[in-house]
């Protein structure tokens, strides 16, 4: 996440999400969205999601909502289509710069198509999985409380901070011998439908003990819809999140990363 991406960074996944003015008849343009970056994104899949809605002592309502996924051939960057959302995310980060270029490019793509009204909320999120030198590298207050004897324990630290751009919230989960993570995806378990659709390969099988370090960054705001708006306001998001980072973890492990 850091201006110059870190060599050995521990970040493992990043999703940018615009939520847009509502599309009702979104299935109708997909055909259009994805001859649109087919060349770039030839892997294509349509998702069904279930929730269960639980009121009171009301029998639980399910709801199915529908989502096409795009990929590159290496299913390394995807995008995330909904009625109501625009997702780009990636397991193989390659520095913000490049990143916004390509969510600009997205963008300015599918709006061509769906000539969006309104953005209604900008989002960036980082994942990041600390695998060693747990107390050298992150600052204390984000491994949470634990005797020192306690093999199995789950440690959960969660800010929210209002800023200039709107929210950021960050957490920590820092787990000994207890699973909190999808093991193959390395992914908190409220992004594993998204994460599921891309290769995480390259990264080896996590430790026993780690620190997942999950930024979420948003601006939360309806106005209308504006390719070049929505980039300078995830480079203010993106700013915001590194200047949080540099502050979770310690200038030992900022130098060992480099």
């Amino acid at each position: 996440m850091p201006n110059k991406k870190l060599s050995n960074s521990p970040l493992t996944y990043v999703l940018a999400q615009i939520r847009i003015s509502s599309v009702e008849e979104i299935s109708s343009y997909v055909p259009k969205l994805q001859e649109a970056i087919r060349k770039e994104f030839p892997i294509y899949k349509k998702v069904d999601i279930q929730t269960v809605e639980l009121k009171n002592e009301a029998a639980p309502n399910i709801q199915t909502s529908t989502q096409w996924h795009f990929k590159d051939k290496e299913s390394l960057v995807g995008i995330i289509v909904d009625r109501q959302a625009i997702t780009i995310h990636t397991s193989k980060y390659n520095g913000f710069d490049a990143f916004n270029l390509q969510i600009k490019k997205i963008l300015e793509r599918f709006n061509k198509i769906l000539e969006i009204s309104l953005s209604t909320r900008v989002g960036l999120r980082y994942i990041n999985i600390i695998q060693s030198n747990l107390k050298k590298y992150v600052h204390s207050s984000l491994l949470g409380f634990y005797e020192e004897a306690d093999d199995n324990f789950l440690a959960n630290v969660e800010t929210t901070h209002k800023t200039e751009e709107g929210f950021i919230k960050v957490r920590a989960i820092h787990p000994r011998n207890a699973t909190v993570i999808h093991q193959e995806k390395l992914v908190p378990p409220n992004l594993i439908t998204s994460a599921d659709q891309l290769s995480f390969k390259h990264y080896g099988e996590v430790n026993k003990e780690y620190i997942m370090l999950d930024i979420d960054n948003f601006h939360q705001k309806q106005r209308d819809f504006n390719v070049i708006d929505i980039t300078k306001t995830l480079s203010k998001l993106h700013e915001r999140i590194y200047k949080t980072f540099c502050v979770a973890v310690t200038k030992e492990a900022l130098k060992n990363w480099k």
